[in-house]
């Protein structure tokens, strides 16, 4: 009995150290999350003193069901915690990507003609340095709206705006994602491609065939009967 006594007593010793030490490591944990939320910092600081009044207690049964009920409660306090922290990394994550969004649309803007979204000839003056710079082999192709000063008389500027960017959208689909398109004057586009001078004469001669021709815009959802105009390039 002397023996069973004595082993006892230095399991409950034991257990009074262990509970002591996580005890500590709740304090830390508690002090650590209380910005969080205050009920889960109040539900894991009661644990804590659930804990703190084990190490005062003798019987070993008492211990373990105190030291069991302790570790529910904070396990589920600490996944509320969790859940509730990736909430919040995912609110900050999705504000991140559209404040990224808008920083590159702010970007963009600066280098954007307004009425047809091109690039504007900044961009495309800074593009001509950089491969001038780099020694890069490239051919300009200008593409010139003669009739657009009679498209401003005879239309409204959202028309115009509408087909302008048409022009770039079918551009785009002949030269292809790699070309670099910008507005270089008010009735002159040009484009940025990275081929032979003999590709880029035979492609000029496809450009002119496909891009000349009648444009019909959509106004305010219909097709605006006086929208369609013989573009000479």
């Amino acid at each position: 009995l002397r023996e069973y006594r004595d082993k006892n007593q230095r399991r409950v010793n034991q257990l009074r150290q262990d509970v002591s030490a996580a005890a500590g490591a709740m304090k830390l944990f508690a002090e650590s999350v209380s910005s969080n939320g205050a009920d889960h910092e109040k539900q894991v600081e009661g644990e804590l003193g659930r804990l703190k009044t084990l190490t005062k207690i003798d019987n070993l049964s008492v211990i373990k069901g105190g030291i069991q009920d302790a570790t529910t409660h904070i396990e589920s306090s600490f996944e509320q915690l969790r859940r509730s922290n990736q909430l919040v990394i995912a609110q900050l994550q999705d504000e991140i990507r559209l404040l990224h969004q808008a920083i590159q649309t702010e970007k963009r803007a600066v280098f954007t003609d307004r009425q047809s979204g091109a690039w504007n000839r900044h961009k495309i003056s800074e593009r001509f340095d950089e491969l001038i710079k780099e020694n890069e082999t490239f051919c300009v192709l200008v593409m010139r709206i003669r009739n657009l000063n009679r498209l401003n008389a005879r239309h409204s500027a959202p028309l115009v705006e509408l087909a302008l960017k048409t022009v770039l959208s079918r551009s785009h689909q002949l030269f292809g994602d790699e070309a670099m398109i910008g507005r270089w004057s008010d009735d002159e586009f040009v484009a940025i491609l990275s081929m032979l001078p003999t590709d880029a004469i035979a492609l000029s001669k496809e450009v002119s065939r496909k891009l000349s021709g009648d444009y019909s815009v959509l106004e305010l959802g219909t097709i605006n009967p006086n929208s369609s105009e013989i573009w000479k390039r």
